[in-house]
């Protein structure tokens, strides 16, 4: 006898562990089961609260990390900067000996030399509210120097240091350089000893203003503010101050970003260094300030500067001549009134690597001293025939 067999398997309901808890609670009394939810809800929200406030120590602990490493960049970043700023702009006195003992050839200094007078200078005027003691004037104290590339070109030569520079007192309110900013008015205000002392000189107008380097910017903020000063030849001008500076950063870090960088600390740390310092740019910037200026009546200003400068690179040149041509063409002044030439040096091989012309300005200003025939050239030309 044949035939089959049918096997099943027992079927299983498959239920969540609700639906289980339903069914072993079906036969239970309200009041238990309702405990059992609130049990439930309370774990729960423990749960939640303990999440909460782990989320919240953690919020905690990110902000105040974040406030700390913040803090310890905006402290790093002031310091830097502060640090930056005594390197750009501080006077070191002791230095003046050394260099004046480095000079070079050509170019000789009389240490103990007499002051030719004491004329009261622009800073009390202008400057006291920010820094002079009301109850005292300022006094500039002008030190007298040969100056032996103009000896026999007929002129009568005021040669100054300004305060903070050479022989001059340290001024210790502002122990810093500012590129002309400040010591213009030193300029201004041996101007006006020379045209009390010679009363002539306010009739002929035949003042004539020479700088080198950061003189030249000051003795061009000086022509752009005194229409009576009728020329000025200038030798290497920091016309753009902030280039200038980050020219300098730049060879010395080799990084344009650290070097941008260090400039960007310079400027945030400057209001509190010294205040109405104003860079950058500064208060009297010379590049805003030959946008302007005045050249009517035969005024004239010549701009030298020399191929390669690696203290003042050539381009200041250009933004000097940017500048100043603006006004002409603003104004519609005689073009001829602004000069420019741009030398070149050849160092002979016998100039020694420790002079300083060499070893420190790397041809800065050099052109006077190494091209002397061809400077007096220019200097005599232009003097002679404009003033």
């Amino acid at each position: 006898m044949s035939g089959s067999s049918l096997v099943t398997r027992p079927h299983h309901h498959s239920y969540s562990s609700f639906d289980k808890l339903e069914d072993d609670h079906t036969h239970d009394d309200p009041a238990t089961l309702e405990t059992y939810y609130h049990q439930q809800s309370s774990t729960t929200s423990t749960r939640k609260r303990k999440i909460i406030v782990a989320i919240s120590t953690l919020s905690i602990l990110c902000i105040t990390g974040l406030l700390f490493f913040g803090a310890l960049f905006v402290v790093g970043w002031f310091c830097l900067g502060n640090y930056l700023f005594d390197v750009a702009f501080e006077i070191a006195p002791e230095n003046c000996k050394y260099f004046r003992e480095n000079s070079p050839q050509n170019f000789t200094l009389l240490y103990d030399c007499p002051p030719l007078t004491e004329p009261e200078s622009q800073w009390y005027e202008k400057l006291a509210p920010f820094y002079v003691n009301s109850e005292k004037t300022e006094i500039v104290k002008f030190k007298s120097r040969p100056v032996d590339w103009v000896q026999g070109l007929g002129y009568n030569v005021l040669s100054i240091d300004l305060r903070n520079h050479g022989d001059s007192s340290l001024f210790e309110p502002i122990k810093f350089v500012s590129f002309g900013n400040f010591e213009h008015l030193d300029v201004l205000g041996a101007f006006d000893y020379l045209l009390e002392r010679f009363t002539f000189l306010n009739e002929t107008n035949n003042v004539g203003l020479f700088g080198s380097s950061m003189g030249a910017a000051t003795s061009a903020i000086a022509f752009a503010k005194e229409n009576r000063i009728k020329i000025a030849f200038l030798d290497s001008p920091p016309c753009n101050v902030y280039q200038t500076l980050l020219f300098g950063a730049k060879a010395m870090v080799s990084s344009d970003p650290i070097a941008s960088l260090g400039l960007e600390t310079i400027k945030s740390v400057s209001p509190l260094k010294v205040s109405h310092f104003g860079f950058p740019p500064f208060h009297n910037d010379p590049i805003e300030l030959l946008k302007n200026v005045n050249l009517s009546n035969n005024r004239t200003i010549f701009f030298l500067q020399t191929v390669g400068d690696s203290i003042v690179p050539s381009s200041n040149q250009e933004d000097c001549l940017k500048a100043t041509m603006e006004s002409v063409s603003k104004n519609k002044y005689n073009p001829e009134s602004v000069q420019s030439y741009m030398g070149t040096i050849v160092y002979p091989e016998s100039f020694q690597e420790s002079t300083r012309t060499r070893h420190f300005c790397n041809n800065h200003i050099a052109f006077q001293f190494n091209n002397l025939n061809k400077f007096k050239e220019l200097l005599v030309t232009f003097y002679h025939k404009n003033l």
